[in-house]
């Protein structure tokens, strides 16, 4: 089976309709799972009622908004239950970022890996600075904490592979931070993580997101702070237990 692509949706607009019509156009056969969070708007409802309409579209529904981590894994554990045999999943985002051509192509990707795959942008001068600087101020944050260099550490467009949503389902976060997790658990667990070129896309400045310049990076970077503090207690443990034994022992 083909990769499943899953879809969060908070107040989504007229673009998500847009996109799952030329992901089934190019694809018909391609399940779609789009997770509405809890969205609230006339507009949202609008976009949901025609997004029913697609036969191969599946849509789940959180009451209340929760998170995109959440929905996330909403759709993660319904694909678990309901498409065992699946490749994987790709995540992509509802406002428009993603072209479907770039979403069809990681999951081309994914076809032939059994990791975690990242669809990398490039943030050139005509990306709005907010999101060029908080990208590359994040990114090298990553890469001090981890170890690991990537490109584009915010990124929605992911491919993953289907024995990797166990272990993602048990991320506690729940809202923007739980992509941030993911990288971290990744580089933990020592998964192999593929980079691949996508088009950087940003439809009037970025104003359909509702990621929270401050809030949601505060959030993020604390996902560092806590896997750094894990693994310096870590650390302290086996060098207490080290002592210990030595102090016993008097044998290294």
């Amino acid at each position: 089976m083909i990769p499943i692509i899953v879809i969060p949706a908070y107040q989504p607009e007229q673009t998500l309709v847009e996109l799952v019509d030329q992901l089934v156009r190019a694809q018909p056969d391609q399940k779609i799972i789009v997770v509405d969070d809890g969205s609230t708007t006339p507009l949202a409802q609008q976009v949901f009622q025609k997004l029913s309409k697609y036969p191969e579209l599946i849509l789940l529904k959180h009451e209340l908004n929760q998170g995109k981590g959440s929905a996330i894994k909403t759709a993660f554990a319904y694909l678990l239950e309901h498409f065992p045999s699946a490749v994987g999943v790709v995540t992509a985002d509802a406002d428009g970022q993603h072209l479907a051509e770039d979403i069809l192509k990681i999951a081309a990707v994914l076809t032939q890996t059994n990791q975690l795959i990242l669809g990398v942008r490039r943030f050139d001068p005509k990306v709005p600075w907010r999101s060029r600087f908080g990208n590359e101020l994040t990114r090298k944050i990553f890469s001090w904490f981890s170890g690991k260099p990537l490109a584009d550490t915010q990124t929605g467009l992911r491919g993953i592979s289907l024995n990797l949503l166990p272990a993602l389902l048990k991320i506690e976060n729940n809202d923007y931070s739980f992509e941030m997790a993911m990288l971290m658990l990744a580089t933990k667990e020592g998964w192999t993580i593929s980079e691949v070129p996508i088009a950087t896309v940003y439809l009037d400045q970025n104003r359909s997101s509702h990621f929270n310049p401050l809030l949601d990076s505060l959030k993020i970077y604390f996902v560092f702070i806590r896997y750094s503090a894990l693994s310096l207690l870590s650390a302290l443990l086996d060098f207490l237990l080290f002592f210990l034994g030595f102090y016993l022992t008097h044998s290294v």
